[in-house]
This record gives structure tokens, C-alpha cells and sequence, in this order.
């Protein structure tokens, strides 16, 4: 009755907020010259780590990946199922869509992992379910929203709605004990047009905040350690920037942009200790990583940045992150190719020799690798 009686209350006192008061930082990459070349202008060393097969439990499509402290979880989007793993990639157990009953999920729209806790949330059983860091079941609670990514916090839910309309036009729902409300108004001829982030919600644990990159715009936001919009930072791409009208024409299939090169959206941004990586790629592939600092000031940008660690040319598009930098994600046919066209390197930082020798059989086959980039 008490769930019931807070969804009523919910329902009638949503309020939508148009007006931002919160802190608006215009970030100008116009200034800002490409000041890398290498990835060791970002990092300092790699680490490749091959997730174990599991007969029962296979791994067919990596998506939605989080790494905390040392165990790492990743979503696969074609069976529903979240694996888990150590830092050394031993698969440890899994968490399966099981069916629709008590202490059972079927689906796995997106998922949080905190203190010894994962809560999934199923759209279609319109349920969260919370377990903890040994797949013992904990808790379920029923919701009513159909958002793509969510973040929970101790008194607060946020919802993101991915440019779908739920109730209200917004792309954000705040719900906290006192109050609820909508924010960013989803932008005129953008409704319906979606874009899957396969990271949702990126937090920083030292403070609680949770930040979002804003599907085909330049714009990422912040929300505080209790779900308030604390800050909208929006990226000059100059050159390669669009206008909203001409990114819509283009996802309309419409008209082709005039420029040569063009980028659609800032693809992601990383809290990583006290500094921010931020990436976006263009129509002719080029991949442009940038790091900011606590101030949110550019400290190096760099496009398709050459791998002098060890060699291995990677494609430097991130998937994810973890405490210390970035992680990339690859199918183990494709990093054998790239392990054949290595360049020769001054000294190695990484463990790239140890990895194939432990798995040289492997490589070939259906696997994947995890490659871990460390500050």
C-alpha cells in the first residue's frame, strides 16, 4: 500500500522544470589544438585481459560493462544474462534471466552496481531486483517507468528517457522523498530518435555524482549526489559541430551536412579520479579523446592517437571505464589481427607478451578482451 500511495503522489506532483539554474560550463575546443599524439600523453601502461568461456554460461554479446574494484560485470544483450568476472577475467558466476516470477528477471534493460549491490532493471516485469556481489537475492521493488538507464541513490532514483516520451516530454525524472521532477525538455523533431549509451549513467564514486552525455547533442550532465541538475557542460566541437537543425536533417535522412567532416554527439564522458575523459568520433572515423580537469579546462585532446605503449594498434573508441582510465572492448579475432600488424616500440608497458603466450589458442577463437588503459 505505502509503494502504491508513493506512485499516486508521483503521478501528481511531478513538476517540469524549463528554467536551469544550475551551473552552465561552455567547454570551446576551438583553442584547443590537437596536443596528443600518442597514448602515452593519457596513459602509462596497458592491460589485456581475456574473459573466460563458460559451456553454461557463454558470453555472446558484451554490452553494458562496469569494472569495481576488482571484479567486472558485463551485460550480454543477446541472452539477458550478467556475468561475472575478476580482475583476471576467471569467470566467477552469473546472474540469468531466469522467467517472471519472485526473485526472477527476464530482461535486462540497465543495471548499477554499488557497495556489494546490482540492482537490474526489467521493463518488461516492471520490476527492480538487487542482489548482492555473491548472487544471493536480496530485494525487488516494483516500478512504473519505462527509462533506459536509471541511478539510484540512497533516497533518489534518476531516470533517463533517452528521447522517448513517458508522461511528460523530458528527457530526465528526478524522484526523491520530497519531490519529483522533470528536466531537459527533449528537443523539437528529436522525439523517438534514440541512442543506446552502452554505459547509462557514468558515477563518480568519491562524490556520488552521476554524469550523462545527451544523445545527438554536445551536451553532458551532471547530477548531484542526491539527483539535482548541478551542472550542463556543453562541447564546441567548432569545425566538426552541427547545428540541432542540421543533425536532425541528418538523422532524417534528409540532407547531408555541407562540411566534410562532422561529429554528431559527444559518444561519452568518464569521471576517472579527479580528472574527465570525454570522447566523440566523426563521419570519416576519426576518433578525438580529450581529458579535463577538476576545473572542467581541457588538459590534452588528441585524434586517433598512436598506441607507443606496446605497439598494438587499437582503434581508441572507449566502452567503458575503471578507477584508473579507460577500457576498450574486442571481439579476440580482431586483436589477434591487430597483434599481427604491431609496431615496434622503444620499451613495452604492458602485458601484451605474457597475454598471448597465455592465450595464443584463444586468440582465434569466439572470445573477448578487455583492454584496460591506466593513467
Amino acid at each position: 500500500m505505502r509503494k502504491l500511495l508513493f506512485f499516486i503522489l508521483i503521478l501528481f506532483s511531478c513538476q517540469a522544470k524549463d528554467d536551469f539554474d544550475e551551473d552552465f560550463i561552455q567547454i570551446d575546443l576551438s583553442s584547443a589544438k590537437e596536443s596528443a599524439n600518442n597514448l602515452s600523453d593519457f596513459f602509462s601502461s596497458i592491460e589485456y585481459v581475456m574473459l573466460e568461456d563458460s559451456d553454461e554460461n557463454p558470453l555472446v554479446q558484451p554490452y553494458k560493462i562496469v569494472s569495481f574494484d576488482s571484479l567486472i560485470f558485463v551485460e550480454d544483450q543477446e541472452l539477458d544474462n550478467l556475468l561475472i568476472y575478476n580482475r583476471s577475467g576467471d569467470f566467477l558466476f552469473a546472474l540469468n534471466s531466469s522467467g517472471s516470477g519472485p526473485k526472477e528477471f527476464n530482461q535486462i534493460e540497465d543495471y548499477q552496481v554499488s557497495e556489494n549491490s546490482i540492482i537490474i532493471k526489467d521493463n518488461i516485469l516492471m520490476k527492480f531486483i538487487e542482489f548482492d556481489f555473491s548472487g544471493n537475492f536480496v530485494q525487488e521493488s516494483k516500478h512504473q517507468l519505462l527509462s533506459m538507464n536509471f541511478a539510484k541513490g540512497n533516497s533518489h532514483e534518476i531516470h533517463f528517457f533517452n528521447n522517448v516520451i513517458q508522461n511528460e516530454p523530458y528527457n530526465f525524472l528526478t524522484i526523491s522523498d520530497s519531490d519529483s521532477i522533470y528536466f531537459s525538455p527533449i528537443e523539437k523533431g528529436f522525439e523517438g530518435i534514440v541512442f543506446v549509451h552502452q554505459s547509462g549513467f557514468t558515477r563518480n564514486r568519491k562524490t556520488s555524482e552521476n554524469f550523462l552525455s545527451l544523445p545527438f547533442s554536445y551536451d553532458v550532465f551532471n547530477l548531484g549526489s542526491e539527483g539535482e541538475l548541478k551542472k550542463r557542460i556543453r562541447f564546441n566541437l567548432n569545425s566538426l559541430g552541427l547545428s540541432d537543425e542540421e543533425r536532425l536533417l541528418f538523422e532524417n535522412q534528409r540532407q547531408e551536412p555541407s562540411q566534410s567532416e562532422f561529429s554528431l554527439m559527444i559518444r561519452s564522458f568518464y569521471p576517472v579520479g579527479e580528472n574527465f575523459f570525454f570522447n566523440y568520433t566523426s563521419n570519416l572515423q576519426n576518433s578525438y579523446l580529450g581529458l579535463l580537469d577538476s576545473n572542467y579546462s581541457v588538459s590534452k585532446i588528441g585524434k586517433n592517437l598512436i598506441n607507443d605503449l606496446d605497439g598494438v594498434p587499437l582503434i581508441l573508441v572507449p566502452w567503458s571505464y575503471h578507477e584508473e582510465g579507460l577500457i576498450l572492448r574486442l571481439p579476440s579475432q580482431r586483436f589477434a589481427g591487430y597483434v599481427s600488424k604491431r609496431n615496434p616500440v622503444e620499451e613495452i608497458k604492458s602485458n601484451l607478451a605474457s597475454f598471448v603466450n597465455a592465450h595464443h589458442d584463444e586468440l582465434n577463437s569466439d572470445r573477448h578482451v578487455l583492454v584496460f588503459l591506466n593513467r
